[in-house]
């Protein structure tokens, strides 16, 4: 599924008239994963970078985690709209796959979870 949003972040279009260090793409995946990863800060993220770098590249195509102003003045002039594109055809997906998890955990773990 994040190979698909990572492929879907190809098609917004770059709004920006210069600085170009980072690809839109790459600052949307970097938004991403701090937002998936629920990270509480940019800080944070940077701080768990060391220990997450292999995956971050594995997954989330992030090679190097954009500057704090790269990474706003990409991201704030993206419209939501733009995003929601995006996500909103993975949503029936993201809930099916939910449910073939949940039918597949034992009921007797279910119960326990629930107390």
């Amino acid at each position: 599924m994040i190979k698909l949003v990572r492929e879907g972040f190809k098609s917004i279009k770059d709004h920006r008239k210069y600085n170009f260090t980072y690809s839109l793409e790459d600052l949307l995946s970097a938004g991403f994963a701090i937002f998936s990863l629920k990270d509480p800060s940019l800080l944070a993220f940077r701080e768990q970078y060391p220990m997450r770098s292999e995956n971050l590249k594995r997954i989330y195509g992030i090679d190097q985690i954009p500057a704090d102003t790269a990474l706003r003045e990409g991201l704030d002039g993206v419209a939501p709209a733009n995003l929601q594109g995006l996500f909103k055809p993975l949503l029936p997906a993201g809930n099916k796959c939910s449910r073939t998890l949940i039918h597949s955990i034992p009921q007797s773990r279910k119960v326990a979870h629930a107390r």
